[in-house]
């Protein structure tokens, strides 16, 4: 029963947290129109950096960093490849080690 109450508890938290949140940033747009962009930047911040750490935490043994990593340097690798206009570092790896030693086509 102990479980159920933490956790009843945990929730209520998270709730009035994010109520929290949404008044402060009412009361910020309305207060000073500007700090928007900031408050934007900072709630994506910390939405990637909790998506980061619920990865790692829930990523199987042996594997954890590339698990969590993953998704940041597979958008990494898009940007790079929409700003350069070259390939990608994934395509250039596929290239360079192809899966069957046979097969060096570049396919």
């Amino acid at each position: 029963m102990a479980g159920k109450a933490h956790w009843i508890w945990m929730r209520a938290l998270w709730i009035l947290g994010l109520i929290l949140a949404g008044a402060v940033s009412i009361w910020l747009l309305v207060t000073n129109p500007g700090t928007l962009s900031g408050l934007v930047a900072i709630v994506l911040g910390n939405a990637l950096g909790i998506g980061i750490i619920v990865r790692l935490i829930r990523a199987p043994r042996g594997n954890k960093m590339r698990q969590s990593l993953g998704p940041v340097a597979d958008a990494a690798d898009s940007y790079q490849k929409l700003l350069t206009g070259r390939e990608g570092m994934r395509e250039s790896v596929e290239k360079s080690f192809p899966a069957d030693p046979e097969d060096k086509s570049g396919r």
